[in-house]
């Protein structure tokens, strides 16, 4: 594969790929920034960067949703969702997280930003059995201005009839502590077809030390180390 790109997730700026580009080291890594207020807008933007060789595409947390949408161009040859889904909200047949929940999120933001951001923050590192440490390291990384809240509405898209129109490897990777994406939704995932790997922490997989290991054996089974 000529490159790989990371996506990283809302409020998040792309150095937190740092340590997995060390532990899985290729000529061709980028990790990209949020550039748009609306997620269409950014499906758009990034869509428009893809090289015109293959590669691999890496989408944590939110930038998951809007990868399905990247992984419909011909040189994206697999898509690897960390701590992300194709359907993040709860429905009568798929675990999740209630939308109520993520639209009163989504209102405190507008009406109470900083102690959204620390909520935000909390919940990220929530489950970890070095939470407060995750927590200090993710402060500086988050963005100095308040994310645009709009962005966070592609949490309520469902993507799942997606999945249909892809025909590249696809890999799932939940973490079993997860505070935000309920690792109960594994064996739903794999109903639909996908691959998926569960590994210990929470919702902060580009730290995991499993994690670059884990792609390693993967890529390599589907012969694109």
């Amino acid at each position: 594969m000529n490159w790989r790109i990371a996506l990283p997730g809302w409020g998040v700026r792309a150095e937190i790929f740092q340590p997995l580009q060390q532990a899985l080291p290729h000529a061709g890594w980028q990790a990209w920034e949020w550039s748009q207020t609306q997620p269409e807008a950014q499906i758009e933007d990034w869509a428009g960067r893809l090289p015109a060789t293959d590669g691999v595409l890496y989408a944590w947390s939110l930038s998951g949703v809007l990868a399905l949408d990247l992984a419909r161009h011909p040189q994206v040859r697999a898509l690897v969702l960390l701590a992300s889904s194709p359907c993040w909200s709860a429905t009568t047949d798929w675990p999740g997280m209630a939308a109520a929940r993520w639209q009163a999120f989504r209102t405190q933001l507008v009406h109470a930003p900083q102690s959204a951001a620390r909520e935000f923050l909390a919940l990220q590192a929530h489950g970890d059995v070095a939470a407060a440490r995750l927590r200090r390291r993710l402060q500086p990384l988050q963005w100095p201005q308040q994310q645009a809240p709009e962005l966070l509405d592609a949490l309520l898209w469902d993507r799942r009839a997606a999945l249909a129109e892809l025909s590249l490897p696809i890999l799932v990777v939940l973490a079993a502590a997860d505070a935000l994406l309920p690792v109960a939704q594994a064996p739903f995932l794999r109903r639909l077809g996908l691959e998926v790997i569960v590994l210990p922490g929470s919702h902060l997989l580009p730290w995991s030390p499993q994690l670059a290991p884990a792609l390693a054996e993967w890529e390599a089974r589907h012969g694109l180390a």
